[in-house]
């Protein structure tokens, strides 16, 4: 297996500044409750938004480019989002 060093947001600045910008752009029923924390523990772990930091300046525009499409006031609820994604993913025998 392939193993490639991600950094993390403390490591590189411009990819710091892509993950909050993206975290700004999501509905906040997509945030943590503890506002204390700046960026969520599991985005900070092994996840599948890191293995997009290679290339901070494209994950910034795709994931909010997504958030904006997840946030309230269109057309669909929240729950229809995640029933979309679910069956979506489970078309494609996504893992996760």
């Amino acid at each position: 297996m392939t193993w490639i060093k991600i950094p993390t947001p403390a490591e590189d600045k411009r990819l710091y500044t892509a993950l909050m910008a993206v975290r700004a752009a999501f509905p906040e029923s997509y945030s943590t409750s503890d506002s204390t924390v700046e960026l969520p523990k599991a985005i900070l772990a092994d996840s599948i938004v890191m293995s997009h930091a290679l290339y901070p300046d494209i994950m910034q525009h795709v994931f909010t480019g997504f958030g904006l499409m997840m946030a309230e006031g269109h057309s669909l609820s929240r729950r229809e989002h995640e029933l979309i994604a679910t069956v979506t993913s489970a078309a494609n025998g996504c893992f996760y």
